[in-house]
């Protein structure tokens, strides 16, 4: 009897040591990864599209910016539209241009 209970002390002790040893390399082999370096952008991205508010655009998107107003009248609410346009003679890069916001609109005056 006691060798059956020397039996189970043993392997239990073998069954910790191999769980310390595991986690042990684990660790080491989690440290050695080595960092990724590669950027999510391809590259020159940043002049084939246009940015606002942490979001890119595309050529002929069009965003209106409101500033708001503590007038009582609604139609004194600055608003300012940009176009995403490209520029080929700045080998195509894209910038905001600044447009009517009421341009195009039927019910403005």
């Amino acid at each position: 009897m006691t060798t059956a209970v020397y039996g189970v002390r043993c392997r239990a002790v073998l069954l910790a040591f191999g769980i310390a040893v595991c986690a042990v390399h684990g660790a080491q082999a989690e440290s050695s990864l080595p960092a990724l370096s590669a950027s999510p952008l391809p590259p020159h991205a940043e002049l084939r599209f246009c940015y606002y508010a942490g979001l890119a655009y595309s050529a002929g998107a069009m965003i209106v910016v409101e500033a708001p107003n503590r007038r009582e009248v609604v139609a004194d609410r600055p608003r300012k539209a940009f176009l995403c346009i490209s520029d080929p003679a700045a080998q195509g890069r894209h910038f905001w241009q600044e447009v009517d916001p009421d341009a195009g609109d039927p019910f403005r005056n």
